[in-house]
């Protein structure tokens, strides 16, 4: 199947579920601290010649004139200098360092001349020095892709101060946003680092910011899924999934459903962590943040895929809170829902275990009816037929005295063949019921 989401043929047999993509997420500067913005940051007991020190490209009279145009306002004199755009393309690396490549055709002396500064700033013996170097990262990381060797100073910084690791952290995950970046900070030398990092700060926004580096690299990568399991960085998420703060959980659950796509880490995940999927699974009803309800979702729907999955999963208890979500009231966390229980549906064991007749009387025919919501009651459609296939006569005749008929017609309707084929094989599952034909 390929990514995101698709529209499982509506049939009795088991159907490959599509796993669920996720949604790679970016962070702001404002999000980085609560009361230091970067240009304070920045600005704070700086002088000219620093200035002219961190921006050797441009000339002293330039900076100076810069300087007089904000009324002698350092501050608003580095948020100017900030936000002066470099070209497009640049490698800003240079030849000899560990951690550069050599700058591209058309990268200015004084652009690259401002990098290699910036690099060696990160590596200072001085915090402050160092702190500067991860802001201007941290901001550029806001606009564009940063290159490689960026990256690779980024997780250096990870192992500083609580603060300098806070900013290069962030500038990770965003960095991590960006395709073309998404090999580069999944590095196995960086995700190392990375998972060094979990283990040693306690801070939880680091955490946060370091959940959501992975959640943005593995984002519709099914090859940096795999990476993710190779290098033992999943074990810290579930950690954080559980134990972290509410911001910790949501990004390490995210991250969990980017990867719960891949096969092996489906497997592994099923076999050794079973027992804190039974943990994260009622997070999904006892948050009170439709996104940590979503990747939750996301998460157990992506572990049905697999073969044993559906199996383990029902045996664990874990399926409950799907049924819960449901009747949520947010589109996209019922879609999911669905989607999850019409893959589990084919299984007998959850049939017996959670459709029984009231969900079925009480939520699924009336959920069939949902003509604003056509993919929700499409999925809905696909449980049902299951659930048809293999039921008596009597339950049958219970289900159109619940309306069942009544319910299908909108979708027999439907404009999307694949509905009105759904509906008629619905009514195919009814043809055993005297009288039924005459009355349709």
């Amino acid at each position: 199947p390929g990514l995101g989401f698709g529209a499982p043929t509506p049939t009795p047999s088991p159907s490959p579920w599509t796993t669920m993509g996720g949604c790679a997420s970016t962070y702001t500067i404002d999000d980085v601290s609560d009361d230091v913005t970067v240009e304070n940051s920045i600005a704070a007991g700086i002088t000219k010649e620093q200035l002219e020190d961190l921006f050797p490209s441009l000339a002293g009279e330039s900076i100076g004139k810069i300087i007089a145009e904000c009324h002698n306002d350092l501050q608003a004199a580095v948020t100017r200098l900030l936000e002066m755009p470099m070209d497009e393309g640049t490698d800003l690396q240079r030849e000899g360092d560990p951690d550069a490549s050599a700058p591209q055709s058309g990268v200015s002396d004084p652009e690259l001349a401002d990098m290699q500064r910036l690099y060696g700033m990160a590596k200072s013996k001085e915090t402050d020095v160092r702190y500067q170097a991860a802001v201007i990262l941290c901001n550029l990381s806001l606009s564009k892709p940063l290159e490689p060797g960026a990256h690779r100073v980024l997780a250096r910084l990870l192992d500083d101060t609580e603060d300098v690791a806070l900013l290069a952290a962030t500038a990770l995950a965003n960095a991590a946003l960006h395709e073309e970046s998404q090999d580069s900070v999944g590095d196995k030398d960086i995700i190392g680092r990375i998972r060094v990092a979990f283990n040693k700060h306690e801070s939880p926004r680091i955490v946060e910011q370091l959940a959501r580096t992975i959640s943005n690299v593995c984002y519709q990568r099914e090859d940096l899924e795999k990476k993710m399991l190779d290098l033992k960085i999943i074990d810290k998420l579930f950690e954080t999934a559980i134990l972290g703060s509410e911001n910790d959980r949501v990004e390490s659950i995210a991250a969990l459903a980017n990867l719960s796509r891949n096969t092996e880490v489906q497997e592994f995940i099923l076999v050794t962590k079973i027992m804190t999927v039974r943990e994260i699974a009622p997070l999904m009803q006892r948050s009170n943040d439709n996104e940590t309800a979503r990747n939750v979702v996301r998460f157990i729907g992506n572990l049905s895929v697999h073969p044993m999955g559906k199996q383990i999963l029902v045996e664990e208890g874990v399926c409950s809170p799907l049924l819960y979500s449901l009747t949520m009231g947010e589109d996209e966390i019922e879609r999911l829902s669905a989607l999850a229980i019409a893959n589990l549906a084919s299984d007998a064991q959850f049939r017996a275990a959670y459709l029984t007749e009231t969900v079925v009387f009480d939520t699924f025919i009336p959920l069939l009816q949902a003509v604003d919501k056509p993919e929700l009651s499409k999925q809905i459609g696909r449980a049902m037929l299951h659930v048809l296939a293999r039921a008596s006569d009597a339950f049958k005749q219970r289900c159109v005295q619940h309306g069942l008929l009544a319910a299908i017609m909108p979708m027999s309707r439907d404009p999307d063949i694949s509905a009105r084929i759904l509906a008629a094989r619905i009514l195919g599952q009814l043809h055993t019921i005297r009288g039924l034909s005459a009355s349709w």
